[in-house]
């Protein structure tokens, strides 16, 4: 019974150990936001004002990241306020639709996401996923943006990006 119980008891580490979301890949360090996350293959990263932007040349979509210090505001940043606010923001854009905010168990940090379409100026139908993290000391969006039809393409890799961010100290 004692070898029974140790090779189930290793079969369920084994299992824990596949399911893990770590991320042990090359990573991306931004020391300015504070942030590190997977390097994906095939994405490049720049920079425009204070957001990072990861584009895949030859693809519509864009993956963008912002961090936002929780301290040094009139009010501490917190769910509480955080969310409602990013709602409200979607639901100002142009046509928007918008599902969620929807609880994520797969970040490192408490995260919540949204589903929205909506149709920028100029442009036609475009979806966005858009998922906020409230980290220990940063407020962080991640956000993938695609014309109509071509979001779920770049899905997973906004997924991986999610699940491998970590804040740096």
């Amino acid at each position: 019974m004692t070898r029974r119980l140790i090779a189930l008891l290793l079969l369920a580490v084994l299992a824990g150990a596949c399911t893990d979301s770590s991320y042990s890949g090359p990573r991306y360090t931004s020391s300015e936001d504070g942030i590190s996350f997977a390097q994906l293959p095939g994405w490049d990263v720049s920079r425009d004002r204070a957001t990072l932007v990861l584009h895949r040349p030859g693809r519509a979509a864009t993956i963008a990241i912002r961090t936002i210090p929780r301290d040094g505001w009139s009010a501490p940043r917190t769910a509480d306020n955080v969310v409602p606010a990013v709602g409200s923001a979607l639901r100002a854009l142009p046509g928007a639709h918008v599902k969620g905010p929807t609880e994520l168990t797969t970040a490192d940090y408490p995260a919540v996401a949204f589903d929205v379409d909506f149709v920028p100026r100029g442009h036609g139908r475009y979806q966005r996923r858009h998922v906020t993290l409230i980290a220990d000391d940063h407020i962080i969006h991640i956000f993938l943006v695609a014309p109509d039809g071509q979001l779920s393409a770049s899905r997973r890799d906004l997924e991986t990006i999610v699940k491998s961010l970590r804040e740096e100290t």
